[in-house]
């Protein structure tokens, strides 16, 4: 992992969209983020909890969350817009403890992605995950920059967790992102939805 301190990312351009995670080894001349493949993999555990919506207060975001399934060598995000993927079927996960969403810094049109600003986040601020019946509140426990083969961060854990991944780290030559930035979150609560009375 990264040590230097998190920095802001530069301003928005349009960029072309590539893969945040992919097991095809990576390319400084090649504008698709890759990681290196892993050696025996376990089977994946199939996503049982499915979330529909992610709620950032302090970032001001409110936007649908798609799944997206592992398929040989990444998932296709290519499609993904202004939703952000809950990445399903990974790799060495035989738990649902890790909940990893993934979403763009900036999408095809060189518009902000919805995970342009997750720089801004710190410890403390809270994200909310919702399905049909529940919110669930997480905690920011931590920000991480990684390298694309740095896979780490996608593994199971101990407690819940949230881990939210984005691109960081533009780079002219290349074309590319050079790194990921990684939010880690604990689950704080879950709670039923209020259903309003007809």
């Amino acid at each position: 992992m990264v040590s230097e301190p998190v920095e802001e990312d530069p301003p928005a351009q349009a960029e072309p969209e590539q893969p945040i995670i992919t097991s095809e080894p990576a390319s400084m001349g090649s504008s698709s983020a890759a990681v290196k493949p892993r050696p025996k993999l376990k089977p994946a555990v199939q996503t049982v909890k499915l979330f529909n919506q992610v709620v950032i207060p302090t970032l001001k975001i409110n936007t649908s969350i798609v799944e997206k399934n592992y398929s040989e060598l990444s998932w296709d995000l290519s499609t993904l817009g202004q939703d952000v993927a809950q990445l399903g079927n990974i790799p060495n996960q035989t738990s649902n403890n890790n909940i990893v969403l993934a979403g763009h810094v900036t999408v095809f049109d060189g518009s902000n992605g919805p995970f342009r600003y997750l720089w801004k986040l710190a410890p403390g601020d809270q994200i909310l995950l919702e399905d049909s019946d529940f919110i669930y509140t997480y905690t920011v426990r931590e920000q991480i920059l990684v390298y694309p083969d740095e896979t780490a961060v996608l593994e199971d854990s101990q407690t819940p967790q949230l881990t939210l991944i984005t691109c960081t780290t533009w780079h002219e030559e290349t074309l590319s992102y050079l790194r990921r930035r990684v939010i880690v979150a604990d689950l704080e609560s879950m709670e039923l939805k209020q259903v309003l009375a007809d």
